[in-house]
């Protein structure tokens, strides 16, 4: 009995020996996978892991640690993700503030503080360009306003610490972009009705132009239509003249000059193709054999030509010195 009660204990002893060599791996298996899930940044993982591990020594330090540290590691990372820096950087500080803490895990924390950093330093940048371009925008400064939002709005403003930021930067570019549409519409309308003026002053030009156009042209035919008139009109030369010694007598007319001598039966007679009044009183007379001469109206009753000095006469008078032989038409 007593060799047997030996054996049982000694089997009871190598069980208890195998149970916690077994123990001790599980728990090194799950502290090493909860360390690689910390390198991915997968706190909610690495905590489950360390969990495990602590199941397989319960009160143990160092998985106690890991599973507390993780735990603020992953509130400041839930903090950072939902853009509430504040609270990430009282939980970053808490990791860092652990005693005898991960170094991976601190190292997390600090590029964590480093990047929040970086994202609050571009937020302070972005929100100058935003505070410049709004300012521009009530100087009526449109396009500088809309291209310092563009760029602003061309960075990666995904994270949620941007939104409001990102918001407002929509907000306004849609703003600026709507003050422009209406500038632009006014600026159509402006040309346009500009446009129209123009049209209307050029239409009345032309139509202006045209009727002294017309005017001229009308004055000209007018002018032409008068001078072609006394081209054919003798005036008041016309009528029946005779020589101061009253040996010759003439009549002359518009289409026509005839003169005869004293006591002739014959006279010559001259068809008067154009008439150019080259003053009121002297005229130059174009015959049909192409035979031209000047003709003075001294006054109104003596006219100076070739044949001398010629008196206004009736058509008697002038008749009279042919005693019958001849007769002036």
């Amino acid at each position: 009995m007593k060799k047997l009660s030996i054996a049982l204990l000694a089997f009871l002893m190598i069980l208890a020996v195998y149970g916690c060599s077994k123990n001790n791996e599980v728990y090194e298996k799950m502290i090493e996978q909860g360390m690689q899930q910390i390198e991915k940044e997968e706190y909610e993982r690495a905590e489950n892991f360390f969990e495990k591990a602590l199941d397989q020594k319960t009160k143990d330090e160092k998985a106690t640690m890991l599973v507390q540290q993780t735990k603020i590691m992953l509130k400041a990372k839930i903090a950072f993700d939902s853009g509430d820096f504040e609270t990430a950087k009282t939980s970053v500080e808490e990791v860092l503030k652990t005693k005898d803490g991960s170094e991976k895990l601190g190292e997390k924390a600090k590029g964590l503080v480093e990047q929040m950093e970086e994202m609050e330093e571009a937020k302070d940048k972005y929100s100058g360009n935003y505070n410049e371009a709004k300012k521009n925008f009530k100087q009526g400064e449109l396009d500088q306003s809309l291209n310092v939002l563009e760029e602003v709005l061309e960075k990666d403003l995904s994270h949620p610490f941007f939104s409001e930021l990102k918001e407002d930067c929509e907000a306004l570019a849609a703003k600026v972009k709507e003050a422009k549409e209406e500038v632009e519409a006014k600026e159509v309308a402006e040309v346009e009705a500009q446009a129209k003026v123009e049209a209307k002053a050029k239409a009345e030009a032309e139509k202006k132009a045209a009727a002294e156009k017309a005017e001229k042209e009308k004055q000209a035919t007018e002018e032409k239509e008068q001078k072609e008139a006394a081209s054919k009109d003798i005036g008041a030369a016309e009528g029946y003249w005779l020589t101061e010694d009253q040996t010759e007598a003439c009549h002359l007319t518009s289409s026509y000059l005839t003169c005869a001598v004293k006591q002739s039966d014959v006279g010559f007679k001259h068809d008067i193709t154009h008439i150019h009044h080259i003053s009121s009183t002297e005229l130059e007379l174009t015959f049909n054999n192409g035979h031209k001469t000047q003709i003075v109206l001294a006054n109104n009753n003596v006219l100076e030509g070739e044949v001398g000095r010629l008196n206004r006469v009736s058509k008697e008078e002038a008749n009279a010195i042919y005693e019958g032989y001849y007769e002036l038409p």
